[in-house]
């Protein structure tokens, strides 16, 4: 996974291309991992997107961090957004407080919008803010996966994790929040979900949650800073996650 938030703001309506270079450069090689197999063939790796048009009304993320005042201050990349506080996590969810609204991240299609899907069906990205605040950042977070219990300890080791960066996209901090087989490895007793019940998530499959944490970060990222949170499939596309 690569993620490398930019200097500066691209431009509008522009079109953007990352080239990452083959071949040898001062007797290394690029795009060549530990185990001789290159990223993309014998070519370089070229990933191109397209900038949009800046929302005039679009607002900091300061007086709607429950997400209950509008649909405002984040960025939904992927299958990633806001949702009615009830959905998924039982009925009715509760929560760390009394709020209506909620954000979900899922590795899955259409479990969290109703039309977005995981880029390559594994990974999906949920960006936070911007936050004026001078120094860390601390939410609640819920971790449901298809993977439990089933495939506890295997290679379908799906992640969680969540990074802040601040002015110029300096990251400052990446935190992982969980992993499948690290829950696994702690929890015995896993609280069943609803999204299969609902037809959310994979019908023939059950989807259990861990519960409401808490997660502090204490960094100096500079003001505004971003936090995203990531959700990706490891080893299969098949049973998704979701924070």
């Amino acid at each position: 996974m690569i993620i490398f938030p930019p200097y500066v703001p691209f431009p509008e309506n522009s079109t953007i291309e990352f080239r990452l270079k083959y071949g040898v450069s001062d007797t290394v090689w690029l795009l060549f991992d530990d185990d001789g197999h290159t990223l993309a063939g014998s070519s370089d790796y070229v990933l191109t997107f397209h900038t949009g048009t800046i929302d005039p009304n679009a607002k900091a993320i300061n007086g709607n961090e429950d997400f209950d005042h509008g649909d405002w201050g984040y960025i939904a990349i992927g299958d990633s957004g806001r949702r009615e506080g009830i959905w998924g996590i039982g009925t009715p969810v509760v929560g760390p407080h009394n709020g209506q609204y909620y954000m979900g991240v899922s590795s899955g299609s259409k479990i969290v919008s109703s039309s977005g899907a995981a880029l390559n069906d594994k990974t999906s990205v949920l960006i936070v803010g911007p936050f004026c605040l001078q120094q860390g950042a601390s939410f609640y977070y819920n971790f449901i996966s298809e993977e439990f219990n089933n495939y506890c300890a295997s290679q379908y080791d799906d992640v969680a994790m969540v990074l802040s960066y601040g002015p110029h996209g300096g990251k400052v901090q990446t935190d992982v929040l969980e992993t499948v087989n690290s829950i696994c490895a702690t929890y015995s007793n896993f609280l069943p979900s609803n999204l299969e019940v609902t037809g959310v998530m994979s019908p023939n499959e059950d989807a259990f949650q861990i519960g409401w944490k808490e997660h502090l970060m204490t960094f100096n990222a500079g003001v505004p800073f971003y936090l995203a949170f990531v959700v990706s499939n490891v080893g299969d596309t098949v049973l998704p996650s979701l924070l």
